[in-house]
């Protein structure tokens, strides 16, 4: 039988509604691992504010959380607490429970999740997160899968940030274009190999990630058939794809998940910034992609291409 959290006093999601607020509320009570003190090393802010690629933060109660989890006997073990959730949830979105996350990184840190438990996102879920994207415009989540950096891979989740990621200031190279959906990719310049779909039909991007997630677990030829993981980030009416190579390092298949591929990375422990600086940094994000894996970009463009034409 699938595991649900019930709760009849959640706040369904407009745009109007608070969640930086209602997270505030949340760690008062004092079930928030939370550090007000996090460190930034080589942080950089444009003229608006916004974080550069490659900022770096320290958070102890993340370093803590992370010890904990890789402490447990399998990596499967690790799974939601549903009396603690349940006390930290702030909304609903659709199918959609949205909660202060018990180990945030900064003020505003989410979890996502559907009400039942299930290791896939199906599409009602990704329908949800596009309308609760749409509506909640200030914030960036993400999706993190098994072997691209999720902790928890028994229930389908994800999390939210109230930033906007540096990627999402980069140029982007459209190769289709119709009048519901245009799929664009981002320069060779950026370290991570990552497309981008942008449209003003909820519906349609939803539709869109399905089917590229569909394509993926199917497993790609240039991957000799194997599941392709992947990430998934959404700010308003655009999400960044971005699949994972096969020959990733394990740093990148269990740490580096959306966040850091999006450009801000958290510093694993106190002792590792040697290996957190800039250039490795980019190295290892650029390994953790298919930036240089020619004949999977083209098979991963091909089935984007094809899901968008199926759509338009």
């Amino acid at each position: 039988m699938s595991e649900t959290l019930h709760s009849t006093s959640s706040r369904v999601v407009t745009g109007s509604l608070d969640l930086l607020d209602l997270w505030w509320q949340k760690q008062a009570t004092g079930l928030v691992r939370y550090d007000p003190n996090l460190m930034v090393f080589h942080g950089v802010e444009d003229s608006s504010g916004n974080f550069g690629w490659g900022t770096l933060f320290y958070s102890k109660a993340r370093e803590e959380y992370k010890n904990r989890v890789g402490s447990l006997p399998e990596k499967r073990a690790a799974t939601f607490d549903l009396e603690l959730m349940r006390q930290l949830e702030l909304a609903r979105a659709g199918g959609l429970i949205i909660a202060a996350n018990p180990n945030s990184i900064v003020a505003g840190h989410l979890v996502v999740y559907p009400q039942e438990k299930r290791e896939e996102l199906s599409l009602a879920d990704l329908k949800d997160m596009c309308h609760l994207a749409a509506e909640q415009t200030q914030w960036t989540f993400i999706h993190n899968m098994e072997n691209a950096a999720a902790s928890i891979v028994d229930w389908a989740h994800y999390q939210a940030y109230p930033w906007d990621f540096p990627m999402a200031q980069e140029d982007t190279e459209a190769f289709f274009e119709s009048s519901s959906l245009t799929v664009s990719r981002l320069p060779d310049s950026y370290p991570s190999y990552t497309l981008i779909a942008a449209t003003e039909n909820e519906e349609v991007l939803a539709s869109w990630l399905f089917e590229m997630l569909r394509a993926f677990n199917a497993g790609a030829p240039a991957a000799a058939g194997k599941r392709i993981p992947c990430n998934i980030v959404w700010r308003g009416r655009r999400a960044w794809l971005i699949p994972r190579s096969l020959s990733q390092t394990t740093l990148a298949a269990t740490y580096i998940g959306a966040l850091e591929l999006g450009g801000l990375f958290c510093l694993p422990s106190a002792d590792s910034l040697r290996q957190y600086l800039p250039e490795a940094l980019r190295a290892e994000v650029r390994q953790a992609g298919i930036s240089d894996e020619p004949e999977l970009r083209g098979w991963v463009e091909q089935t984007a291409r094809e899901a968008a034409v199926e759509l338009s």
